[in-house]
């Protein structure tokens, strides 16, 4: 049997590209869209039109049992998608100006 004989070129990782300004700007777009939305439809019991799509499928879904409980329901997971992303954003940035 033969072996390949392994690289000695040890191999480099590179951290993970942080997103650009328009990478950033379109984060914190989404973010306040979804926790707007999100806010709109707990306050409300009914769910917003402009929504993404995958949300508006899982309120669909959940719309079977009750549309104020799926409104509720996804608007909260929407709002935690939105703290989410401004949290990472905001964390992602804090961590390059340190660096």
């Amino acid at each position: 049997m033969q072996h390949k004989a392994q690289s000695s070129v040890p191999s480099h990782r590179e951290p993970p590209a942080e997103p650009g300004l328009f990478g950033a700007i379109a984060i914190l777009f989404f973010s306040l869209v979804c926790m707007y939305g999100g806010l709109v439809a707990i306050w409300s019991g009914r769910w917003p039109g402009f929504m993404p799509p995958q949300l508006d499928g899982i309120e669909l879904l959940l719309g079977l049992v009750s549309d104020r409980f799926a409104a509720i329901f996804v608007g909260v997971l929407a709002t935690l998608i939105g703290v989410g992303g401004v949290a990472a954003l905001f964390f992602s940035r804090s961590k390059h100006n340190d660096a």
